[in-house]
């Protein structure tokens, strides 16, 4: 349970972590206005969200390193959780809450992105209130949630950063076929990571199926609905940079007379795609992503399948 020492550490920790962000979010605004000329021809609002991308980068890695160790030992035996681990996993929680917070001051056109965002102090309430006896009864939940953490925060959202400098920044002083070669290897990067993160859920959830469902009780299906919307959320993003680098090559192909912006806002996307055209938008071309995705799917189906059996099937038949 939480007490007023362990919320005063984590006001400490989010409130410097939102004060870092805010400097190095300063600093990367100044050197960009220096090092680029094209600087101001940057509206303003692009102009702020991209110095907040660059200044979350070493967040994210803080990320990484502190998420790596419960993410590669995810299926080992709970025993060889520590005290530590539990720690490492307030403190992840912590600095992306702070972190996060100064992200949201920063103009955003996306919904959903925000609601995204309100996910890092919700996971640091929980961890807090309910899986902070730093003990090995924590590993199970604390992996789990420390994989959305990883994948998501750490991977994901640096290859997403990488992905929109070279198109806001770097696109004007390089070829189209360069700038198509760059955002189509990481936009493929950023797929795969997202096909791993999800595969890696699912199979985690259902690894531990006996011993999520006996911390989730009868409200099991609420947490396996949040990190299905979790799930989602990477695949959009993911789909999302797979079309905009498939218009860029098709600049680099002389389809196009110039580079356009391809709908480059992803802060603020113009097309909010719904479920229904989630899968509609791939043609053939695109097979291994359709693939990847009901892969994916069917695993998923599979987490719901056994929650139901250990709940109400397991009722009905004592």
């Amino acid at each position: 349970m939480m007490n007023a020492q362990a919320l005063l550490t984590d006001v400490i920790v989010a409130t410097t972590a939102f004060l870092f962000t805010h400097f190095a979010f300063r600093t990367a605004k100044r050197h960009l206005e220096t090092w680029l000329p094209t600087w101001n021809q940057v509206k303003p609002s692009t102009q702020n969200r991209l110095a907040c991308e660059i200044a979350l980068l070493p967040v994210r890695f803080v990320l990484f390193v502190c998420c790596a160790p419960a993410i590669l030992n995810a299926f080992s035996s709970p025993d060889v959780w520590h005290g530590l681990d539990t720690s490492r996993t307030v403190l992840a929680c912590a600095i992306m809450t702070g972190s996060y917070a100064y992200d949201l001051t920063i103009e955003r056109a996306d919904v959903l992105s925000l609601i995204h965002h309100l996910i890092a102090p919700t996971l640091l309430l929980w961890v807090r209130a309910s899986f902070c006896t730093y003990t090995s009864s924590d590993a199970v939940m604390c992996r789990l949630l420390l994989s959305f953490v990883f994948f998501g925060a750490g991977v994901g959202g640096s290859l997403t950063t990488l992905m929109l400098v070279m198109m806001k920044l770097v696109k004007t002083q390089i070829s189209a076929a360069t700038l198509y070669a760059a955002v189509s290897m990481l936009s493929w990067a950023l797929t795969v990571n997202t096909f791993v993160s999800t595969m890696f859920g699912s199979s985690y959830m259902l690894w531990w199926d006996e011993e999520l469902v006996r911390i989730w009780g009868h409200y099991c299906f609420i947490p396996l609905f949040l990190s299905g919307f979790e799930f989602y959320l990477q695949w959009r993003w993911a789909l999302r940079f797979q079309s905009i680098a498939d218009e860029l090559g098709n600049v680099a192909a002389g389809a196009g007379k110039k580079v356009v912006e391809v709908g480059l806002q992803v802060q603020g996307a113009k097309k909010q795609r719904t479920a229904r055209r989630f899968l509609a938008a791939y043609r053939p071309k695109n097979l291994s992503h359709t693939l990847m995705i009901y892969s994916w799917g069917v695993s998923y189906a599979g987490v719901y399948a056994s929650a139901v059996q250990k709940t109400f099937l397991r009722q009905v038949l004592a």
